[in-house]
């Protein structure tokens, strides 16, 4: 490594002095920071050295042939905590930063990139679904429905539950009368189809009054589009 251009020459006398100054932490300390220093090579040659176990290499990695070598188990130990302080600790956080850099300047300056964008902020809010419907002239008509807030805690609702034992009483009368199974109440005629409804705190009740919004969520038509028959 580049350690072995300091074990030459007049580098060498200084980084000696050095040691003995210092009781041979100079030497060490720097020997360490050129090894993590110069990672990449680093990694090179612990992986020759872990799949050839015989090559002479011992001292591009020790500075020394004199040297002994280390144990198997150490090279791979140190070669593996390179490969995770390179991904996890320099690697991951530039690719995440030079990411969301992009995501945000296509966001914020080109329009584009809308979905990825918002996804990655995991937003509990701004939700929206599709609704369909098909026309008697056979063209599909498309409704995309948005919710600004949406609620994150949810109770049973009593009035769907009161809902659903009067249409579970109607159908047992109906199928009476008709003497065998009578239809069920459709979802759409229901009044509280819903089984859940928000639970809300005194806190987002009061708010809610002082902004002057009603108690229901809010849901508006954000987009609508026709799809003609062909």
């Amino acid at each position: 490594l580049q350690w072995d251009r300091f074990t030459k020459g007049d580098a060498a006398t200084t980084i000696a002095h050095l040691g003995n100054w210092t009781n041979g932490v100079v030497p060490k300390v720097l020997r360490a920071s050129m090894l993590l220093a110069d990672s990449a090579q680093t990694q090179s040659i612990l992986r020759e050295q872990l799949c050839d176990t015989t090559s002479n290499r011992d001292h591009l990695l020790l500075g020394h042939p004199s040297h002994p070598a280390f144990a198997p188990d150490t090279l791979a130990t140190f070669y593996w905590l390179l490969r995770m302080a390179w991904y996890w600790c320099l690697a991951c956080p530039v690719v995440s930063f030079v990411f969301s850099l992009y995501l945000w300047l296509s966001v914020r300056y080109l329009g584009i990139h809308w979905n990825e964008g918002f996804s990655s902020l995991q937003h509990t809010g701004y939700k929206n679904f599709v609704r369909l419907r098909v026309r008697s002239d056979g063209d599909l008509e498309l409704f995309a429905v948005g919710v600004d807030k949406c609620p994150s805690r949810w109770v049973l609702d009593g009035n769907h539950v009161q809902e659903a034992e009067e249409a579970e009483a109607e159908a047992e009368a109906q199928a009476i009368g008709a003497g065998g199974g009578g239809p069920e109440r459709p979802a759409y005629r229901w009044r509280n189809p819903s089984r859940w409804i928000e639970q809300r705190s005194a806190r987002e009740a009061r708010r809610r009054r002082r902004r002057g919004l009603t108690a229901e969520l809010q849901a508006r038509v954000v987009d609508h589009f026709l799809v003609r028959k062909r």
